[in-house]
């Protein structure tokens, strides 16, 4: 019977199968040669953690370390710079999507499913800019602790799956900080039935038990930069810098920008007016909706409470790059899940032939198919010419393994295809531009690096937010090293392709040849 049972969904799986690899064959290697920004810096660190440096200690960015470790394992699976990493995508985005189907289907049947999924897969191509973000790695963990809450009744999950669903919460916390609005609502649950069926005992031990998961994994990610001396650097880069980076604008109106301006997305397939209609239904299910076969109240009182809080937690910074809202999406999906029960419960309700709900089905992937093919084709082409491959070739043509170069801005994915190392733990440099966290302490570091291991190549992509030897802080010592760094390098040749003009600073022979 277990081997039919799987048999039979395996059309499940092929179909989950199939959505993700429509959402992520556009970001391929085939497609898509090389990274974005911040892509390029994961891959860099993945790189560098096997070769056994640390994270923050020797290589700064300002994410928690997650997604480090994950680039780390894509890369030590295959031997191939952009494989291996969109190999761990697929497996991560096929467990995400087959939970989120196994969560729907428990408490709302196989066609709301269905049509919730597939509105997750059409928009996620407009949003997951290139892949391999932080966001996108979280909502593994939202669905498979929601996956967990969905087995059972609350009252009768054991204390050592709260403790697995608080780890979960901590992995989302170290994946990015900002995705962990369901294990907020939760809490928020938790703690108002508790009080108010006076249940107070096993609230300590529910929510306890989820402090605990999440205090567990904290401390074994502790324990790992305690031993490597690097808790300061961890602290300074992806909490310190942080604070700064998302208080540096306090303007109500900025804050509201990444829900005014950043949804456009979001709307194109019309999952976030879904999400809204779905909140306003699950609002009204709650005050009147029948005790179905699974009591899905539970699970639609955490979906409302997370969806005020996941908007907050998305517009913490006030900026919005597109990938910022794949935060929303898990949330945003079961919201619609809600509207997709109503909508197939009507046609049960009024004994329609079975027909209906695949004709809906149908008529729905159709409507999603529409709204979103012009803009899959757009962002196919684009992700298509990203790509560098003058600049690092003459990297490669110019240097040897062993040199280091400095890709002076945000640059780093030029480190991380030619294989060449930074000078600096800075391997960007814009929190050296960074107002509120940089110091004459950071930015002589930085020199240092260069002073010292006199790279072979300074490269500079002409970024305005990053001026090359000039930064916000200013001494005597700092002017001093960019005086003789000066000295030591004079522009070789500029370079153009698609990303624009690259400025190659060449070390000369003598460190005494004159800057020109």
């Amino acid at each position: 019977m277990k081997d039919k049972a799987f048999v039979g969904r395996l059309w499940e799986k092929a179909l989950v199968l199939g959505g993700v690899l429509f959402v992520l064959l556009p970001t391929s290697p085939l497609n898509m040669p090389l990274t974005y920004t911040d892509s390029g810096v994961f891959h860099y660190m993945g790189w560098r953690i096997l070769n056994g440096d640390i994270p923050y200690k020797d290589v700064w960015d300002h994410k928690p370390p997650i997604i480090f470790f994950i680039d780390a394992l894509g890369l030590s699976i295959m031997d191939h710079p952009r494989w291996g990493i969109w190999i761990v995508e697929l497996i991560f985005l096929f467990i995400t999507f087959y939970l989120a189907y196994l969560t729907i289907k428990r408490f709302f049947g196989v066609y709301t499913a269905l049509v919730s999924i597939a509105a997750g897969f059409f928009t996620l191509p407009l949003i997951i800019h290139g892949g391999n973000f932080t966001e996108e790695y979280a909502m593994l963990w939202y669905f498979l602790a929601l996956w967990i809450l969905g087995r059972k009744e609350q009252d009768k999950l054991a204390i050592y799956q709260w403790i697995i669903i608080g780890f979960l919460g901590g992995l989302a916390f170290l994946t990015k900080q900002t995705t962990i609005g369901l294990w907020i609502a939760l809490v928020i649950y938790v703690t108002f039935v508790r009080f108010k069926n006076q249940q107070k005992l096993k609230w300590i031990k529910q929510v306890g038990a989820m402090i605990s998961g999440a205090a567990l994994v904290t401390g074994i990610i502790l324990i790992y930069f305690a031993v490597n001396n690097s808790i300061k650097d961890f602290w300074d880069a992806a909490f310190l810098y942080n604070f700064v980076y998302s208080s540096a604008e306090s303007n109500v109106m900025y804050r509201l920008r990444p829900i005014l301006a950043g949804i456009k997305p979001l709307l194109t397939t019309g999952l976030f007016q879904l999400a809204l209609l779905g909140f306003g239904v699950g609002l009204v299910n709650l005050k009147w909706g029948k005790k179905e076969k699974y009591d899905n109240r539970p699970l639609i009182s955490v979906l409302l409470i997370s969806f005020p809080i996941e908007i907050i937690l998305v517009s913490v910074s006030g900026q919005y790059p597109v990938m910022y809202y794949m935060s929303l999406l898990p949330v945003l999906i079961m919201l619609a899940s809600i509207v997709f029960n109503e909508l197939f419960s009507i046609l049960v309700s009024n004994n329609l032939p079975k027909k209906a709900s695949v004709a809906l089905v149908c008529s729905i992937l159709v409507g999603f198919t529409w709204s979103t093919v012009y803009e899959y084709r757009n962002e196919v082409d684009s992700l298509s010419h990203i790509e560098s491959t003058i600049v690092i070739d003459y990297i490669r043509q110019n240097t040897d393994p062993e040199d280091y170069i400095v890709g002076w801005g945000a640059e780093s994915f030029l480190n991380y295809f030619s294989k060449r190392e930074s000078s600096s733990k800075y391997v960007y440099q814009f929190p050296l531009y960074r107002a509120g966290y940089t110091n004459e302490e950071r930015i002589n570091e930085f020199l240092d690096g260069i002073i010292e291991k006199r790279p072979k190549l300074i490269i500079d992509n002409r970024r305005p937010s990053a001026p090359i030897f000039e930064f916000p802080v200013a001494s005597p010592l700092i002017k001093e090293k960019i005086e003789k760094i000066k000295s030591e390098y004079a522009l070789s040749i500029t370079l153009s392709d698609n990303l624009g003009y690259w400025d190659i600073y060449e070390r000369q022979i003598s460190p005494f040849t004159p800057y020109r």
